[in-house]
C-alpha cells in the first residue's frame, strides 16, 4: 500500500485509489483494548492500544494509515512521557485523545484521553530524558516522586510492596 498525507486536516490518502481516509474513521475501525494494570494502580494512566500482532487482513491497512498520519503529520511532535528514556511521536487531532505508536514486534497504536495524565514533555520545548533516581519513582511511567516498590499478585489480589529508594550515585 502506498500512502500519502492529505494536504489539509488529519487524513491519509491511498495513492493507488486516491481515496481519502479521515483519521477519526481509521481510529473507529480498529479494535482498541484498555490497558490491563493492577487494579487501583495510580501510576500508569488508563489508555487504549491496538495489538498490531492480532489484526485481521482488513485491519492491517487501516492501522498502517493511522500510523502513517501519526508519524508524518506536521502537527505531530516528539516528547517524553514522564521519565521514559526515549522520546515518542505524539499526535492530537482534536477528539480529546492523544495518539502514539509503540513497537512490540509489530506497531501498536495507542491513545489516551488528554485529561488522563499530564501532557508529555515536548522535545521542541527543550525536554530531555530524566534518570529514574532524579524522577523519584521505580518505573518511568510512574508519576514524579511517587516512590519505589513493586506490585505483586497474591491469591488473586494486587498488593503493593514499598521499597527504599536507590542509593544516590557516588560523585
Amino acid at each position: 500500500m502506498s500512502i500519502a498525507l492529505a494536504q489539509h486536516g488529519f487524513a491519509a490518502i491511498d495513492t493507488a485509489t486516491g481515496k481519502r481516509h479521515e483519521f477519526a474513521e481509521l481510529a473507529d475501525k480498529l479494535p482498541w483494548r484498555w490497558n490491563d494494570c493492577a487494579p487501583h494502580e495510580p501510576r500508569m494512566p488508563p489508555h487504549q492500544y491496538v495489538d498490531g500482532r492480532k489484526l485481521g487482513p482488513e485491519e492491517v491497512p487501516v492501522a498502517e494509515m493511522l500510523a502513517f498520519v501519526i508519524r508524518h503529520h506536521p502537527e505531530s511532535y516528539r516528547a517524553y512521557f514522564r521519565a521514559a528514556p526515549r522520546s515518542t511521536r505524539y499526535l492530537e487531532v482534536g477528539d480529546d485523545w492523544r495518539y502514539w505508536l509503540a513497537w512490540f514486534g509489530a506497531p501498536f497504536p495507542h491513545r489516551q484521553r488528554l485529561d488522563a495524565a499530564e501532557p508529555p514533555r515536548r522535545v521542541d520545548e527543550g525536554a530531555k530524558p530524566i534518570p529514574l533516581e532524579e524522577w523519584g519513582a521505580s518505573e518511568w511511567w510512574w508519576p514524579r516522586d511517587s516512590g519505589y516498590g513493586k506490585w505483586k499478585k497474591e491469591q488473586g489480589e494486587w498488593v503493593f510492596y514499598p521499597e527504599d529508594p536507590p542509593a544516590a550515585p557516588a560523585s
